[in-house]
């Protein structure tokens, strides 16, 4: 029997198969995990200490302000690493201190919706009463002028009713036009229109990319005012065919060509105007 290959683990103080290990860390998964949660507390408790004596919150604010500052902090790595649906989104502060400052001193409604939110989320722990911050414009950036706090659930809902037009493709033709009021409605019309397989339809909206959705389709997808960010690499090839024709109105048929010409061109995405 092959001897199972283990490393000691320097905070638990265990023996551990090697594969739960990252590569460049003494800690397992488990123990890493731990202490980057302990190191986000920490930090955040830094953020706030400075807030307290400053005089901009008191102790008493000390669980809002924590949950705000975690808020802040996944909303700047969001837009920081370009994440699934942040990859055109821009967050005016760099760091959580800056953010939740501008909120607790400039739109104190917020803050204090904030704190009544936090205190329905911390008397049952329900997910959907959670506070978080919302773009009021689901297609503009993190400003000061665009954010909101919504509960968990008014925030899910939002996201889920943004309106989106997809381009069908079949056999390397357009084949249909679909506008939809949301991306819930778009997932389940597709479906029941087009026969696509569930999990197929978990798409990516305004990215400028022919997607595959299986049962010989593809989509283009793209929300209402969506950014398509641009590509430099050249990933399709448009061919676009003018023809001049003469035509009897009396027949309804063609007489003859007039004119005819072919445009070819290279681009990295597609976009189109809703």
């Amino acid at each position: 029997m092959e001897k199972i290959k283990t490393r000691f683990c320097s905070r638990c103080k265990k023996n551990i198969g090697k594969g739960e290990f990252y590569k460049t860390s003494s800690y397992c998964r488990s123990c890493h995990k731990i202490s980057n949660q302990m190191g986000k507390v920490k930090r955040a408790m830094r953020a706030i200490d400075e807030l307290v004596e400053k005089g901009i919150i008191t102790i008493n604010d000390t669980v809002s302000a924590l949950s705000l500052y975690s808020s802040c902090e996944s909303r700047i790595n969001a837009c920081l690493y370009k994440k699934e649906g942040y990859e055109t989104v821009r967050c005016d502060w760099d760091t959580p201190l800056e953010f939740m400052t501008d909120i607790i001193v400039e739109l104190p409604t917020m803050w204090t919706d904030w704190q009544v939110q936090t205190t329905l989320y911390e008397t049952n722990k329900i997910k959907s009463e959670k506070p978080t911050i919302d773009r009021i414009d689901s297609f503009g950036d993190y400003t000061l002028s665009n954010i909101q706090m919504l509960s968990f659930a008014d925030n899910s809902i939002k996201a889920k009713s943004k309106p989106c037009v997809v381009l069908v493709i079949k056999d390397l033709r357009l084949y249909d036009t679909i506008e939809f009021c949301s991306l819930k409605e778009m997932r389940e019309k597709l479906i029941r229109k087009l026969g696509i397989p569930i999990n197929a339809t978990n798409v990516k909206v305004d990215t400028g990319l022919i997607q595959n959705l299986g049962n010989g389709y593809s989509c283009i997808f793209q929300s209402k005012n969506g950014v398509v960010p641009k590509s430099i690499e050249p990933r399709y090839k448009v061919v676009i065919d003018k023809k001049t024709i003469k035509y009897n109105i009396e027949t309804n048929e063609d007489v003859e060509i007039i004119e005819q010409s072919q445009s070819v061109f290279n681009v990295g995405s597609l976009s189109f105007s809703i």
